[in-house]
């Protein structure tokens, strides 16, 4: 019984942030704006990136598909191609 209840809150913890996460998608946040990218970079189309790939990985998150480590990694390696990608077309 214990377990049965311990599974029914890690689904509606992951029913939470699976609706956090729509709720970022579908306007709530401004990710492009809060991440800094495309203020940073200049680049509409690396906010635009960001926004979705910010949005797919916490989408994963929530659907407890990884859990915060694998998050905030893939969070910082999104930010270092972005830095890649801008050096590199910045050397071209």
């Amino acid at each position: 019984e214990r377990e049965r209840e311990r599974e029914r809150e890690r689904e509606r913890e992951r029913e939470r942030e699976t609706y956090y996460a729509t709720f970022c998608i579908l306007g709530g946040k401004l990710e492009p704006l809060e991440s800094g990218v495309w203020l940073v970079s200049g680049s509409l189309a690396l906010g635009f990136v960001e926004l979705v790939l910010h949005a797919l990985i916490d989408l994963a998150k929530g659907e407890g598909k990884f859990g915060l480590v694998a998050d905030q990694s893939l969070h910082v390696l999104c930010k270092l191609g972005y830095v890649i990608t801008l050096s590199l077309l910045a050397c071209a």
